[in-house]
Parts: structure tokens; C-alpha cells; sequence
């Protein structure tokens, strides 16, 4: 293309007159109408080939802002937008592409269009949701759900049910999420005989992830799995599920798998999402995949691995600003280095997972981040900065009903008053973490309860419940809580044999985790105390 020198003449041009300017209008609407159409067709024709348009995401972006301000193109353009959701959410452009569902929501009620704007709110609801924007998925949820719901729309009404329901969990309001839920359910129910079976599947699909992340919050962790496997057997095998959709069950079986304890079962999972979302060209769900696939690795003590999926996950999401996941990572990592003993850079990590939470008003990750922080405080025996964030998470978590996490932080804060010589205290919490970790289907949270009760009462007692924390460790591949249970047995014990050979066996496990930083300053006779970790 050459590019034309501005030339006096042009410069001093007269201005164009009113019938010249109608009639370059007139082309130029004329063009872009015609640009619109075709646009429309060819991406209808590649729909299910998205590796054909992905190149074309800016442009297509582009036609679509430059449409809507022509009235008469009103039509064409909630067609496009319909036509090409949610290839962009996919492809990176999280926020130009809820500006985009925003703008063709508005366009639709100007119109009296209802079941467009139905469908357009609802899917910026759940991006918006996605994003971590809960307080906007809020808003805009109720006003999609009131919607869909007043036109008889299943998979609309689910789609945003789903996001109201999940944004309110993750702003603290669990009592209201469980009662829309409930609500959700039964309203499906009532219009299942007249839906067609995809919508069905896809808002069963939907309402079931958030009925299983409800459930696991209540610490009935074997009826979430029952749901997530329920989710999975509905998703198989079926024509109209997508292999994003089916990705995406793939990875709500993988968290409650991973939370049972079923670490191997949980890898396999992940790794058929991450196929499934290769398949569809989300690279974007394919690298989060990979992440959650960091923290099952992490849980297996596999710490080179879960570091690199974690990292590689940061690395995406620094590059295309992903904060919402990008916080979570980051977070994840801090864990990370805890396990492999390096207690300055897990407090590095911590303090910026806590910094980035903060930044961008993610509650449930500045909840996180602090009773993380008040972990790592703990071993690096600052005890009394470790009780001011682990007494405030307490109190937090104990509000929102959190009964896993409520017990975490009693074993936390229970370590804490070890440390600051209140002993009294410090058994009273580990107790009641036991008594609350066996009520609940989580087994590492079991694990760590006995292994911190273990160090309270006579030897005979703390050996026992050692000894059973050791075979929950061994039969869930946690190696870390192992290797933590075979030192804490060799403290216990007089017999010298038997210490070294505890000691052997612990120190075996460190080496095959390459975590022997553990071991420094520490003996048979004086075995280090292994972090408890979920």
C-alpha cells in the first residue's frame, strides 16, 4: 500500500457539502453493512474451527464496535456477537469482550429484543464472574436471571443463576447462595419437560458445579464428588456437549478428586480437560488446567512439578493481564516453597499474593493470602505477628461457615500458641480441628489434624494416632505427611535403632521430594517438625 503525501491542495479543499457528505455516508454504512454479513456467514461457517478466526480476533472486535453506532445495523450486530460467543472469552480478550456483551445487552433492551438481552447478560454475568468481578456478576446475574427466568429460558436463567450463586459464595453471602441454588434446582426441574435436552444438560451442567462447590464448603466432600461424577456421566458421550463443556466437567471432577484425596485419579482427569481444551483452541483453559494441575502435584509432594505448572501459569497470566488467576498462582506458589522448606521466599510469594488480592478487591483471595501468611509466620517462629492474622482469619472463616478452612486455621493457630507457650489453648483448637476433620470426607485435613494432635497427651496416644496419620498419608500418596509422621515417631521413641531407623525412612522421602533443606540443624534426636499443609 503507498501512502499519499498531504498535498496543499488537498489541505485547502473545500469542505464537503451536504449532499456529498449524505452520500459518503450512504457508502460508507453501505460497506459496513455489506462487511457485517459477510462477517456473520463466515463466522457461522467456522464455529466449530475457531483456529480459523483466532487470527482475526482484533478485527472482529473492531467490526462490531464500528456497527453499533449505525442504528440501522442493530440486528446484524447482536447476530455476530451471538454468533461468535464465547470464542473471544477463550481467546484472551476477557475485557473487551464484556464491553462488547455490555454494549449488545443495552442495544437488545433498546429494541425490546428480551431474549437476546436475556442471553447476552447472562453470558456477561458469567464472565464477569470468571474475571472475579463478583460484586458486577451480582448485579448484572439478578437482572439476567429475572430476565431469562420471566421468559422461560433454561439455559440463560442457568448461566446466570449460576454466576449469582457463585459470585455470593465468593463475597462471604453463603446462606443466600445456597437458598438461590436450592431455588434453581427446583425451577429446572418444573421446566424440564418442555426444554430441549442441550439446555437442560447445559444448565444441569452449571447449577451442578455450583451445587458441588456448596457442598464441599459444608465439608460434605463425598456428596460434591457424587455431583461432580453425576456432571461427568451427563457430559459423555453426548453430540451437543462441546469439548470445552466437557473440559470443563473434566476439571470440576479433577477439584473433587483432588479434594477426596485421589491425587492420581485427579492428574488424569486434568490432563483429559487439557487435551479437550487444546482440541477447541483454548489455550487459555488449557494453561489454568495446567496450573490446578500444579496444585495436585504440589499435594503429592511433587514440588519441581507443581512449581513449573504453577509458573508456567503466572507466566500466561502476567502476559495477558489474567489478575484473577494470576493472584490465585502466585498464592499457590507460596505453598509451594513452604513444602520445600525455603520459609523467606514462601514469605516473598505470600506477601504478594496478599498485595494483589488487595489491589484488585478479591475477598476470598485476601482471606487466603492472610491465613497463608500467618502460616508461614508460624515457621519462621514470628508468633506474635502469626496470631494477629491467624486469630482475624479465624474469626472470618467462622462466619462464612467455612468448615474446612475453619479447621485449618485452628491447626494453624494452634501451632501458634505452641509457640507462644499458652499449651492449654493450643490442645483445646487441636482438638476441636480433629473433631471437625472427622465429620468431613477431606482426607488431608485429617492427616494434619492427627499429626498436630500427636503432639499433645501420653506417648502411647501420640504414637497411635501418628501410626494411623502415617497409613492416610501412605494411602493417599502424600509423601510430605509421610516423611512428617516417621520424624515425629522417632522423637517419640527411646529405642535407638528404631529412631535411626525412622530417621532413614523420613530422610529417603526428603531426598526422593528434594526437599532435604528440612534436615538442616536437625538430627535423629532432634527430628524437624514437617509444615501442615492441606
Amino acid at each position: 500500500m503507498q501512502i499519499l503525501p498531504l498535498t496543499p491542495a488537498m489541505i485547502d479543499a473545500p469542505p464537503l457539502t451536504p449532499h456529498e457528505r449524505r452520500q459518503w455516508t450512504n457508502e460508507f454504512q453501505s460497506h459496513l453493512a455489506e462487511r457485517l454479513r459477510w462477517t456473520i456467514t463466515y463466522v457461522r461457517q467456522h464455529q466449530e474451527k475457531p483456529a480459523r478466526l483466532k487470527p482475526y480476533g482484533d478485527s472482529l472486535i473492531a467490526i462490531i464496535k464500528q456497527a453499533w453506532q449505525q442504528p440501522q445495523l442493530a440486528r446484524p450486530v447482536i447476530d455476530l456477537i451471538l454468533a461468535l460467543h464465547p470464542l473471544p472469552e477463550r481467546w484472551g480478550y476477557w475485557e473487551k469482550w464484556e464491553e462488547v456483551l455490555q454494549v449488545g445487552a443495552g442495544i437488545a433492551s433498546s429494541y425490546a429484543w428480551q431474549r437476546q438481552q436475556a442471553e447476552l447478560l447472562a453470558y456477561q454475568a458469567h464472565l464477569l464472574w470468571s474475571c472475579n468481578r463478583c460484586d458486577e456478576a451480582v448485579e448484572v446475574g439478578r437482572h439476567a436471571l429475572q430476565l431469562a427466568t420471566a421468559l422461560r429460558m433454561v439455559q440463560p436463567a442457568s448461566i446466570a443463576g449460576a454466576a449469582l450463586v457463585n459470585s455470593l459464595s465468593a463475597l462471604g453471602q453463603i446462606e443466600e447462595s445456597r437458598e438461590l441454588l436450592t431455588h434453581l434446582l427446583k425451577k429446572t426441574a418444573v421446566l424440564r419437560p418442555t426444554a430441549a435436552a442441550a439446555d437442560i444438560d447445559a444448565a444441569m451442567l452449571a447449577l451442578d458445579r455450583s451445587h458441588a462447590l456448596i457442598l464441599r464448603q459444608q465439608g460434605k466432600q463425598e456428596e460434591a464428588t457424587a455431583v461432580a461424577h453425576s456432571m461427568l456421566k451427563r457430559a459423555e458421550n453426548k453430540l451437543h456437549i462441546s469439548p470445552y463443556q466437557l473440559g470443563d466437567t473434566f476439571v470440576e471432577q479433577a477439584t473433587m478428586l483432588w479434594a477426596g484425596g485421589d491425587y492420581p485419579a485427579a492428574v488424569n482427569a486434568l490432563q483429559t480437560a487439557i487435551r479437550l481444551f487444546e482440541q477447541v483452541e483454548d489455550m487459555a483453559a488449557a494453561v489454568f488446567a495446567r496450573g490446578n494441575l500444579g496444585l495436585v502435584y504440589w499435594s503429592m509432594a511433587q514440588y519441581d512439578l507443581a512449581e513449573q505448572k504453577m509458573r508456567e501459569c503466572v507466566a500466561f497470566c502476567e502476559q495477558f493481564n489474567a489478575h484473577w488467576r494470576l493472584i490465585s498462582d502466585v498464592g499457590n506458589l507460596a505453598l509451594v516453597y513452604l513444602g520445600q522448606g525455603s520459609f523467606q521466599q514462601a514469605l516473598n510469594h505470600v506477601n504478594r499474593h496478599l498485595d494483589l488480592a488487595q489491589r484488585y478487591g478479591h475477598t476470598w483471595e485476601t482471606s487466603r493470602a492472610r491465613l497463608n501468611r500467618g502460616a508461614i509466620l508460624v515457621y519462621l517462629q514470628d508468633y506474635e505477628a502469626a496470631y494477629q492474622e491467624l486469630e482475624t482469619s479465624l474469626e472470618r472463616v467462622v462466619g462464612e461457615s467455612r468448615r474446612e478452612l475453619i479447621a485449618s486455621v485452628q491447626i494453624d493457630l494452634s501451632l501458634c500458641y505452641v509457640g507462644l507457650g499458652n499449651w492449654e489453648r493450643a490442645r483445646q483448637l487441636a482438638n476441636n480441628a480433629y473433631k471437625m476433620a472427622e465429620d468431613m470426607s477431606f482426607p488431608s485435613l485429617k492427616i494434619i489434624a492427627l499429626r498436630n494432635l500427636a503432639q499433645y497427651g501420653k506417648v502411647d496416644k501420640r504414637k497411635w494416632r501418628l501410626q494411623k496419620a502415617l497409613s492416610l498419608a501412605s494411602q493417599h500418596h502424600r509423601l510430605f505427611d509421610e516423611a512428617g509422621c516417621l520424624f515425629s515417631l522417632g522423637g517419640l521413641t527411646t529405642d535407638k535403632a528404631k529412631q535411626a531407623d525412622y530417621w532413614q525412612k523420613a530422610v529417603k522421602l526428603l531426598e526422593k521430594m528434594g526437599v532435604a533443606a528440612w534436615l538442616e540443624n536437625h538430627s535423629p534426636e532432634n527430628p524437624p517438625f514437617l509444615a501442615l499443609m492441606l
